[in-house]
């Protein structure tokens, strides 16, 4: 059973394997992909989400909440940039409008052999910078 399934909620659109692609007058804002969700007034609930962002970074998650510019992400998060950094986590919170990914719980994030844990950070996803509390650092070693 899925978040989505369990919310007593007035239903009103229902879906399954679902592409969403948002835009405004100027570009392309996201593409998302879920395989069921729930739209409730204001409220959209998701299971199975992919969601791109305008810079082509990649989130992942087993459920998804959409209220307004809020995306509220809980379970199995996977959030993948364009130059191969990986983070994965719980729990996080993306504002659409800002593209500001806030990860409130530890995350651990991977580039090739190279580790970091930490025990929250928040990511700009326009500017590529990270502001995180690392806890600790594992890198590979480049010889000269």
């Amino acid at each position: 059973s899925t978040s989505s399934k369990k919310l007593s909620l007035t239903k009103d659109l229902e879906f399954k394997n679902t592409t969403f692609t948002e835009v405004n007058s100027d570009a392309l804002q996201s593409v998302s992909f879920s395989e069921y969700g729930v739209q409730s007034g204001d409220t959209l609930l998701t299971d199975g989400l992919k969601y791109y962002t305008s810079s082509k970074d990649l989130l992942y998650a087993d459920h998804g909440k959409s209220v307004g510019d809020m995306v509220y992400l809980r379970d199995n998060i996977i959030f993948e940039e364009t130059n191969g950094l990986v983070y994965k986590t719980d729990v996080a919170n993306l504002n659409k409008t800002t593209e500001f990914l806030d990860v409130p719980t530890k995350f651990t994030a991977t580039k090739e052999e190279n580790i970091f844990r930490g025990e929250s950070m928040t990511y700009n996803m326009k500017n590529m910078e990270l502001r995180a509390n690392i806890v600790h650092v594992t890198m590979k070693r480049v010889s000269n």
